[in-house]
């Protein structure tokens, strides 16, 4: 469950990237619709995990295995998305010698 409170202590601990003000009409649209889709993912993925129940559904290891593979894609997609960007490492040439080729 989201817990305001708590969230606005961890931003300021955490340091904030973007506006540090608290009364920031982005921030405060941010924290609104995050709450509510990290609520709705959450549930979704609740729902994905009734499927497991043995009563109901035939699965096998295969099934699991992409299923858990997708959703890991996609959460370090999604993780990729927060992290602050950085400059391109331009790669630099040298030449080796024979024995490290």
């Amino acid at each position: 469950m989201y817990d305001k409170e708590n969230a606005k202590k961890n931003n300021t601990e955490a340091g904030m990237i973007g506006s540090s003000g608290a009364d920031d009409p982005k921030r405060s649209k941010f924290e609104e619709i995050a709450a509510r889709r990290v609520t709705e993912a959450c549930h979704k993925i609740q729902l994905i995990g009734n499927l497991a129940n043995l009563s109901n559904y035939h699965y096998t290891e295969v099934h699991t295995k992409q299923i858990f593979k997708q959703l890991d894609e996609e959460l370090v997609a999604l993780k990729a998305k927060f992290m602050p960007k950085t400059k391109a490492i331009k790669p630099v040439f040298s030449f080796k010698d024979e024995d490290e080729i």
